[in-house]
């Protein structure tokens, strides 16, 4: 029975031990936010999602989703101002590069009120696949 009770205490502190994290996140600069001091995401943004392709065409498919503070502008084009947790060099590039030549946020979204132009966070979501 002294057993049983050590071991309940035991998986107890684990789990709490557990819980217990620091939760910081470094920005590009170097500085340290609180994650509870980082806002939500206001838009989901797939940079690389083919319209031609039919609907349902990425399930089964890697999805990588990166954080970024982001200023849009009222024509629609992203500026990446700081990522919530640094991606790798390959995921940055191809961020940076979707940005520049392709994508663009649509009119609609803005007239619809889904996006506000303006510094706001944002989830990228792409296809490992297109990487």
């Amino acid at each position: 029975m002294r057993n049983f009770i050590f071991l309940i205490v035991g998986l107890a502190l684990l789990l709490v031990g557990c819980t217990e994290q620091a939760d910081n996140v470094q920005g590009n600069d170097g500085t340290v936010q609180e994650a509870d001091s980082v806002p939500r995401a206001t838009a989901i943004l797939w940079i690389d999602l083919d319209k031609s392709q039919p609907a349902g065409h990425t399930a089964g498919k890697v999805v990588l989703n990166v954080k970024a503070k982001v200023d849009i502008s009222r024509d629609g084009k992203v500026q990446v101002l700081e990522y919530v947790k640094d991606p790798s060099g390959t995921i940055e590039r191809y961020i940076a590069e979707k940005l520049e030549n392709d994508y663009r946020v649509k009119q609609k979204f803005f007239d619809k009120g889904l996006i506000e132009p303006g510094v706001q966070y944002v989830f990228f979501r792409l296809l490992k696949e297109k990487l």
